[in-house]
């Protein structure tokens, strides 16, 4: 399975993280992925209610959840917010 690696900022917590995250996967589940992450990597200090959304950071475009990582066009160095 094909990886990129992204860079996701999170508005709520003034940081920015790194993943590697699969083409083939659904945006809604490299979103949750990534969300429990954050949870782990920030001992509890991130705590988003269910419905956060991954997006564009440059042009705050919200990605649709349903298309994969590949569909919406995301390339290796993507630079994402989780909000």
């Amino acid at each position: 399975m094909y990886k990129i690696l992204v860079d996701v900022y999170v508005p709520s917590l003034l940081q920015n993280f790194e993943f590697f995250i699969p083409l083939k996967s659904r945006v809604d589940e490299v979103t949750a992925l990534i969300r429990k992450a954050i949870e782990e990597m920030t001992d509890g200090m991130f705590f988003p209610d269910s419905g956060v959304m991954l997006c564009d950071r440059e042009s705050g475009e919200i990605f649709n959840i349903n298309l994969t990582v590949e569909q919406i066009g995301l390339k290796e160095g993507s630079r994402l917010m989780l909000m």
